[in-house]
C-alpha cells in the first residue's frame, strides 16, 4: 500500500508540471496548505476520494491514469482498477449509462458515499 501512495504522489507531480502549475495553485485550488500538496506528491499524505476527483479535473487526467503504474498486475489482465469491486463497478458501468446531464451531479453523490465507505 505504502508502494501504491509513492506511485500515486509521483504521478501527480508529474499531472501537475504537464499542466504547468506550481504546488502553490493547486493548494489553493483545493484549498489545503502547500506543504499538503507537497506531501502528497511525495506520498506522505493520504488523498481522499474528492480531492482525486478534482485533481483530475485540474490536471484534465482521467482517474484511472494515476493508478497505471500501481497495479501493473490487473493492467496487464486489462483489468481497471475498479473492475475488483462489484459496486463499483456497478456504479461505474450506471454513470456510463446516465445522460450526460445528470452525470456530473451522480458523480459527486457517488464520491460522497466513496468517501464515507
Amino acid at each position: 500500500m505504502e508502494e501504491t501512495r509513492v506511485t500515486l504522489g509521483a504521478k501527480l507531480k508529474q499531472a501537475r508540471q504537464e499542466a504547468n502549475l506550481k504546488q502553490e495553485q493547486v493548494a489553493r485550488y483545493l484549498m489545503v496548505p502547500t506543504s499538503a500538496v507537497s506531501a502528497m506528491e511525495k506520498g506522505q499524505r493520504k488523498i481522499d476520494a474528492v480531492e482525486l476527483f478534482y485533481l483530475s479535473k485540474l490536471y484534465a487526467k482521467p482517474l484511472d491514469w494515476f493508478f497505471e503504474d500501481s497495479l501493473p498486475l490487473s493492467a496487464a489482465k486489462g483489468i481497471r482498477w475498479y473492475d475488483n469491486d462489484p459496486l463499483i463497478r456497478e456504479i461505474v458501468v450506471l454513470l456510463e449509462k446516465a445522460p450526460s446531464d445528470l452525470r456530473k451531479r451522480a458523480a459527486y453523490g457517488v464520491l460522497g458515499f466513496l468517501s464515507e465507505r
